[in-house]
């Protein structure tokens, strides 16, 4: 838990008063000032006292402003070992507390008074898990799949203080030749969804648990204590968390007072400098898709998985979603403006990988630095036409400015953490044996041997290895390539 105290001059968002809240969350229009005014009367009305204080032990739910508190702690450069990334792990597991799911906390009806315009808006995690005893969890998953099968109410799974519903079937995770079958998926109470396994020991590269939570438990719980509702429920299957890999995190950022044609006009004049190379859509020079509603233009998406941008009037997305409008109003807009806007990122596994962010530790410890990478390299709104030769002669509009220092006082000042790529293999295994499958199928035709079933097909193919390695001692040659490419003490079989 962070224990830091805050300073006089903190400006965390709790320390703010509804009013100057109201006035923040304006981005800058076309002039350059704050929609101050438009702010004040979207909102019903104005609490006399600053927002009530929840308890100190889930300070981290809520993105500092201003201070760079973030919700595992302070921010820190993550070049290799990293003991501060570490604690603000630990610190965000043990900011979670089981009472919250029994109205004691953000999942009660009442969502929480204190908000924050900025935070992740969704969360997927891989855990590679050791197992107490997989036979008494997998037991459990059974009964309840086949119940959700005969159609029973008898589908459930209880973990510790959270009930989740098995349903009938698997899904596959990951794409094309990476995907793989998971048998067992579980939604919990309050809308956390877990893939589950059918493996007691951690594998190379495929999950033993994948665990996503929505908008919704982000926006109540908060990143720090979804974090931690993680470790909760991976402690109540039963296991330890061997290793964990990030797999998707949506950073956003809450405009209540600020239209939507804010953004979208500059971008409908083809004001903006990207890096973005989807042409979903062209409108003049713009690689990006628009959306609109009958004649009302509602925002605009630039990119695609696994990095893409949006920025859409997040209050027309909101009425479609009584309880998504509940959450927004208390914990994002201290009530429901005229016109509000959202500005979402969404960064799938292979674009974090290539910003150096591989476990949820490296995304607490590089955020704001990847923040900012999104909003000054990757993608900018201009304030006027364009260079193409010299784009960066071209300042920021107004409103991506403002918006650009609000997205840095969520997420915190950039710390000039190491974004340098991870180290990928040069060719997935799994194609290295269909390679060899392949040169074995055109050797087996050019001996002329014949095959009429699978099983010949191998003992043919593990007669002509065995010829091929008969003086050679292939243990000694992998411990060797092992080293050759640096895979060793992976930790994981």
């Amino acid at each position: 838990m962070n224990t830091q105290p805050p300073s006089d001059n903190s400006n965390d968002p709790a320390d703010d008063a509804p009013q100057r809240r109201k006035e923040r969350g304006a981005a800058a229009d076309g002039s350059g000032e704050f929609r101050r005014a438009e702010s004040e009367r979207s909102s019903p009305s104005t609490p006399e006292a600053e927002p009530t204080r929840r308890s100190e032990e889930h300070r981290e739910e809520v993105v500092g402003q201003g201070s760079g508190e973030t919700a595992g702690g302070s921010p820190a450069i993550a070049k290799g070992d990293n003991p501060a990334a570490q604690r603000s792990a630990d610190d965000a597991a043990l900011a979670f507390d089981p009472a919250i799911l029994n109205g004691g906390g953000g999942l009660s009806n009442t969502p929480p008074q204190k908000t924050t315009l900025g935070g992740e808006d969704y969360l997927t995690v891989n855990f590679y898990l050791e197992y107490e005893s997989f036979g008494g969890i997998r037991e459990q998953l059974e009964r309840a799949r086949e119940a959700a099968l005969r159609g029973s109410d008898a589908n459930t799974l209880q973990l510790g203080d959270v009930v989740g519903l098995v349903s009938p079937g698997g899904v596959k995770v990951g794409a094309r030749d990476k995907g793989f079958y998971v048998p067992y998926q579980v939604r919990t109470d309050h809308g956390v969804k877990l893939l589950i396994a059918d493996r007691a020991t951690p594998h190379r590269t495929h999950p033993s648990v994948q665990i996503s939570a929505p908008s919704v438990p982000m926006m109540r719980l908060g990143f720090a204590g979804v974090w931690g509702l993680f470790h909760y429920l991976i402690e109540q299957l039963g296991a330890t968390i061997v290793a964990n890999k990030l797999s998707r995190v949506d950073p956003c950022l809450d405009l209540p007072g600020t239209p939507v044609t804010t953004f979208t006009e500059p971008y409908s004049n083809g004001w903006l400098v990207t890096r973005a190379k989807s042409r979903s859509r062209h409108q003049g020079i713009l690689p990006a898709t628009s959306y609109a509603s009958g004649q009302r233009d509602t925002g605009f998406c630039v990119g695609k998985s696994p990095l893409l941008l949006r920025i859409y009037d997040k209050l027309l997305d909101a009425m479609r979603d009584p309880v998504k409008m509940e959450i927004m109003a208390t914990s994002r807009w201290l009530g429901i403006p005229d016109v509000a806007t959202r500005i979402e990122f969404q960064l799938g596994r292979g674009r974090l990988k290539k910003l150096g962010v591989d476990t949820v530790e490296d995304w607490i410890a590089k955020r704001a630095d990847v923040v900012q990478y999104l909003t000054a390299s990757w993608f900018r709104l201009t304030s006027g036409p364009v260079d193409r030769r010299h784009s960066d002669r071209t300042p920021n509009h107004p409103a991506w400015e403002a918006a650009a220092t609000l997205f840095a006082e969520c997420y915190g000042a950039p710390v000039g953490a190491d974004l340098t790529p991870l180290p990928t293999l040069a060719i997935d295994p799994s194609q290295r044996v269909n390679v060899a499958v392949g040169v074995l199928k055109t050797a087996i035709v050019e001996f002329g041997y014949p095959i009429a079933t699978n099983p010949d097909f191998l003992a043919v193919a593990t007669d002509l290895i065995a010829a091929i390695i008969a003086d050679r001692n292939m243990a000694e040659e992998i411990v060797r390539r092992t080293i050759e490419k640096g895979l060793g003490g992976m930790g994981l079989g």
